[in-house]
Formats: structure tokens, sequence, C-alpha cells
């Protein structure tokens, strides 16, 4: 792939992660009023990574976009009080990868993903939580979560 049609790829790239932000902030603003009322907020952050997954290497700083570059979202719903980047904690977090990049001889491959399902399941949430409360759907999702130890 030639320099130019490649660096725009990267920026065209960019700008779905911007605008992909954006519409989620847009989707959750809604949201803020009630979840505050509860005790509750919602926080979404990007975080980057190179190499092809989520791992503790991921950042909040951009990545430089080649094969194993990968966006992803994280949309959590936590208690006021608590710093949803603690991973000792439990809180409704959805994680998402927006934007990858893979490399297959002779050419790179850009991905956009759509975050529809991710703001159906945010919303799906939030539902859960006006009508159940917050504890009770955290149980929920524990149960029906794989991870059957804390992640330390």
């Amino acid at each position: 792939m030639r320099k130019e049609k490649y660096d725009k790829k990267c920026k065209e790239l960019i700008v779905y992660e911007e605008n992909t932000l954006k519409r989620a902030i847009a989707f959750t603003e809604p949201m803020k009023e009630k979840l505050s009322e509860n005790g509750l907020k919602v926080r979404i952050k990007l975080y980057w990574s190179d190499d092809g997954h989520y791992s503790e290497e991921a950042s909040s700083e951009r990545k430089e976009i080649k094969s194993g570059y990968i966006c992803f979202m994280c949309i959590s719903i936590c208690k006021e009080f608590e710093d949803p980047d603690d991973f000792d904690l439990l809180h409704i977090c959805d994680l998402f990868s927006i934007t990858r990049v893979a490399f297959i001889r002779p050419f790179h491959f850009f991905f956009k993903d759509s975050i529809d399902k991710m703001l159906k399941r945010v919303q799906n949430n939030y539902e859960q939580i006006l009508l159940k409360g917050y504890g009770q759907v955290l149980e929920e999702l524990k149960k029906r979560s794989k991870w059957k130890e804390p992640l330390t």
C-alpha cells in the first residue's frame, strides 16, 4: 500500500475513533441524571494497544498505527466515589474494539467496528439498574461472568 493511501487510512481511523467517542458521550448523556440520583456515574474512555488485543500494556494514549493496532472503548457505570480504573473493584463495564489494523502480506487491512451492539448493552444495563438496582445487576453480571476469581 502506498504511503499516501496508508496515511489517509490512518487519518480515517482516528476520525472514526473520535466520532465514535462523541457518539457514545451523546448516547449516555441522558442517563447521567438518573444515575447521579442513584449515586452512580458513567465514564467513557478509549484505550489503545499495539499487540492486537487488550492487555495490561493497553494505554490511554494513542499508539502508532501499525499491524496489531487496536482501539478499545470502555463504558463504565460505577459508584460516584469509585475509580473505574481500579480493577480490584467490580463495576459494570462494556469493553469493545472500535478500530483494528492487521497486516497480511502484502496489504494492511483497516477495520472499523460498529458500536451499536455495545450501546444496546449499555442501554440494557442502565434500564436494569433503574429497575433492579445497581447491586442486584452487578451480582447478576458476576454470576454470568467467565471470571471466577478477582483479576489481580
